[in-house]
């Protein structure tokens, strides 16, 4: 994935989604609720890495998912993490919940 800069596109690439992979989520956030393992909710081993702020859904359509968020040209935004995530619901729900979730990200806004 590429930094995320002012003034720029965020772009990111959720991998290794399973073949019969049918809905994912893209979760981007403000904070880190540092949940890293959500076996309380139904998903052991599953970590939650961003806040829910900002939630999309997409169809799966093979192995990868692009995705992006667009960054405005706004000094004050220098120096502000946000934090991304996916979730990804097979046809074959892998636990009680039905999701599986990736890595989080962390992203420092920086200037060009």
């Amino acid at each position: 994935c590429a930094l995320p800069i002012s003034g720029s596109n965020w772009n990111l690439n959720t991998t290794n989604i399973p073949a019969n992979g049918a809905f994912g989520v893209e979760v981007l956030g403000l904070s880190d609720p540092g949940l890293n393992d959500l076996t309380f909710i139904g998903m052991p081993g599953c970590g939650l890495r961003a806040s829910l702020d900002s939630i999309n859904l997409w169809l799966v359509s093979g192995s990868s998912h692009a995705w992006g968020f667009a960054i405005p040209a706004n000094p004050l935004l220098v120096g502000v993490h946000l934090y991304a995530t996916s979730a990804v619901a097979p046809f074959t729900s892998p636990n009680a919940l039905g999701y599986i979730t990736s890595n989080g990200m962390d992203g420092l806004i920086g200037s060009l």
